[in-house]
């Protein structure tokens, strides 16, 4: 057992019961009047219960091999989550606001693309300079998150190192180049190179729910906001 983790079996009897506290917990909150954004943020969280629920299913049955990618999912459900509380308001939060914009920009930016290239815009100087008149005059350009990449998101809600060492760790497991496969299936045995199945290591194991705890650790503000958004005597 790794020094100052609990064991797997106590790992998963604590998890199973924190989720089991938040799913109850949304579920009082799921049929409250919600603005947009608000039922956003709920549909992230509830997301990152029923993968944390996966998670726990996996770990019960030693199916190793599943739990980086769900791992790396709640993680990012986590992140996507503080972000829309963070960056979003009633206006862009659903995804059809966020496709709207994002057609507008496309649409600006092909014109001003075909100007450059017949020649109507003389420079890729200009060519920046008008497109950026056009989104402000538009109010398209700004910086939203989700044009956003993985290590800025993660940075930005003051998780840099977790991105360098948690999520970082995650993503090689989920992976399948040579490197990765090569860790699962591959082992000598009997001096002989054999292909083997994914085996479930338990110091594997207690790092990744170990993993999922600090995921709902920095979870927890989201809870938080929208039950205190939700919540008519804070209003």
């Amino acid at each position: 057992m790794l020094h100052g983790l609990p064991s797997c079996r106590k790992l998963i009897i604590n998890l199973k019961y924190e989720v089991q506290k938040r799913y109850a917990w949304l579920n009082t909150l799921n049929r409250l009047p919600h603005t947009r954004k608000t039922a956003l943020v709920w549909a992230h969280l509830a997301s990152f219960i029923q993968i944390a629920q996966a998670v726990i299913t996996c770990a019960r049955h030693d199916q190793y091999l599943a739990l980086p990618s769900l791992i790396r999912t709640a993680g990012e459900c986590v992140v996507n989550c503080r972000l829309v509380i963070d960056e979003c308001d009633d206006d862009n939060a659903l995804m059809a606001a966020w496709m709207e914009k994002r057609k507008n920009t496309n649409r600006i930016t092909n014109q001003l693309r075909k100007e450059y290239t017949q020649g109507q815009i003389e420079t890729a100087e200009k060519f920046r300079e008008q497109l950026n008149i056009k989104l402000e005059e538009a109010g398209l350009n700004d910086d939203a998150y989700s044009t956003w990449t993985v290590e800025k998101r993660w940075t930005h809600i003051d998780q840099f190192i977790l991105y360098h060492t948690c999520y970082a760790m995650l993503s090689g497991e989920v992976h399948s180049n040579p490197e990765a496969l090569d860790r699962r299936h591959a082992a000598e045995i009997d001096g002989q190179p054999t292909l083997i199945w994914c085996k479930h290591e338990v110091e594997e194991a207690q790092i990744l729910l170990g993993t999922m705890f600090t995921f709902l650790e920095i979870a927890e503000p989201c809870f938080v906001a929208l039950s205190d958004a939700l919540d008519p005597d804070k209003q």
